[in-house]
């Protein structure tokens, strides 16, 4: 479950970082970041004259280091995006200061928190606590007060305490069950990523449709939950391993996207109907025909990352898919990559360890750069001079 929470909690606030103009990497470019952090390194505490280094950076993941003063959490606290896994306690004057962070601080390291501390938090807009596996009422109610919360330790939660969990805008949760109630509660929320559930009843998959964004665990679906799900606008369902056609057909219905990444198969007709869906993950394929290929590239965006090999005709074929992640791939060949070189947005061909002259300069002339490996980045680079 922490898996999930660390997809949809860091790597949603880092792409919306991206996006803003007040914390565009004008601050440190690539290189200077990737300097300061070499600072830290595998050390487990830092000095003020690298925390003052570190600062500059636009976000952190600073998980080796195991404490910090008083003074480097208010040093550190100008990062926007700032991740401390490593600690395992904190003082309540170092909660204060880190409370200071614009848009995510993690400290999923620790074990438990006080009362100040999380009334002190709960002024961060984006916080994930995944190490604690208990909560006290005044934490719950401080933690509420957050835009984004992950509590992936937490194995169970009351009726009430999920009912004031409601007020987030979105909660990544590891609980082990839920009750109808707590669905109730949950259905309230924006975005939810609840527990790695053994079954969900009628009525939990009736409330937890209500929501924009879902993340669930179950291992199996009727065709019925199947229907109601697909009211969801973006769902992702971790740990389903097959679908039956009534269910493909259903979630073909689903407005945003879709994510079936335990899926190890799928059917040719299958693959026609999910790819009504504009963006579809299917990371669990180890491989697909090319009738399959011709069907998916109707979809905007398609994680096929599970792909070790395709076939010419396949590549072709996905060329009109304008978002395509396929960096399962460790090789392609000259016509594979004339083929990839115009998916017009996103190619993501980072598990390619080499590739021939001729392919690098076919991808420098190509609709979008691809996402490769620097080695490979740089082969393509020499061709664009």
């Amino acid at each position: 479950m922490k898996k999930y929470c660390f997809v949809l909690g860091v790597c949603i606030t880092l792409l919306a970082l991206g996006c803003s103009k007040q914390h565009q990497a004008k601050h440190v470019p690539r290189s200077s970041l990737k300097a300061v952090q070499e600072l830290v390194g595998t050390k487990t505490t830092i000095s003020d004259q690298e925390a003052e280094s570190l600062s500059r950076a636009p976000y952190l993941l600073l998980d080796e280091i195991t404490s910090i003063t008083d003074s480097q959490a208010e040093i550190l606290s100008r990062v926007p995006t700032l991740q401390l896994n490593g600690l395992t306690t904190i003082t309540d004057a170092q909660a204060a200061r880190l409370a200071k962070v614009k848009s995510y601080l993690g400290l999923s390291g620790l074990k438990e928190i006080t009362d100040v501390q999380a009334r002190n938090l709960s002024k961060v807009d984006h916080l994930t606590l995944n190490g604690l596996t208990t909560i006290t009422e005044s934490q719950i109610q401080s933690l509420s007060n957050v835009d984004r919360l992950g509590l992936a330790g937490l194995t169970g939660i009351t009726n009430a305490q999920a009912d004031t969990l409601s007020k987030l805008k979105f909660l990544c949760i590891g609980l082990d069950s839920i009750s109808d109630a707590q669905a109730e509660s949950f259905s309230k929320i924006p975005s939810v990523s609840p527990p790695d559930l053994s079954a969900l009843t009628d009525i939990q998959a009736d409330r937890l449709s209500r929501l924009d964004s879902l993340t669930i665990g179950v291992s199996s679906i009727t065709d019925k939950q199947a229907s109601m799900l697909s009211k969801v606008k973006s769902l992702n369902l971790a740990s389903i391993t097959s679908i039956t056609d009534n269910q493909a057909q259903s979630f073909g219905n689903i407005q945003n996207s879709l994510s079936l990444d335990r899926l190890h198969q799928i059917t040719t007709q299958q693959s026609k109907i999910l790819a009504k869906v504009k963006l579809l993950s299917l990371k669990g394929l180890p491989a697909i025909t090319d009738a399959q290929a011709k069907h998916l590239s109707q979809a905007k965006r398609v994680d096929l990352s599970g792909l070790t090999k395709i076939t010419d005709a396949q590549a072709q074929h996905l060329s009109n898919v304008e978002q395509l992640w396929l960096s399962g791939l460790t090789s392609i060949t000259d016509a594979q990559a004339t083929s990839l070189a115009r998916v017009e947005t996103i190619l993501n061909l980072n598990g390619i360890k080499e590739i021939t002259d001729v392919q690098a300069e076919i991808f420098s002339k190509g609709n979008s750069f691809p996402i490769v490996r620097d080695s490979i980045r740089e082969e393509i680079l020499r061709f664009k001079k």
